[in-house]
């Protein structure tokens, strides 16, 4: 990412700017471990293939866990009640 930044403006780059991208990696990291995580824990409803959601979250870092968690209640077979939330 510097390398880049340093690449096309031909100046480093600001302190604020790589403490936003390590903030926004580190949240995206984390939201990743999450839904790998109840990936392989919990059973999923309606018998979908778990290494195919797992290859999803995997493999397409921001679509893959935005889909997963749209997806996540009818998945994972929560009820309305039954939310954590």
């Amino acid at each position: 990412m510097e390398f880049v930044y340093e690449l096309i403006t031909h100046q480093p780059v600001p302190p604020a700017l790589a403490a936003y991208f390590f903030v926004i990696s580190i949240g995206m990291l984390v939201a990743k471990v999450i839904a790998c995580f109840e990936i392989v824990t919990k059973p999923l409803r309606d018998g979908s293939d778990k290494s195919l959601w797992l290859m999803l979250v995997l493999f397409l870092p921001v679509f893959g866990v935005a889909i997963y968690f749209y997806k996540r209640e009818t998945l994972l077979g929560l009820a309305d009640d039954d939310t954590p939330f």
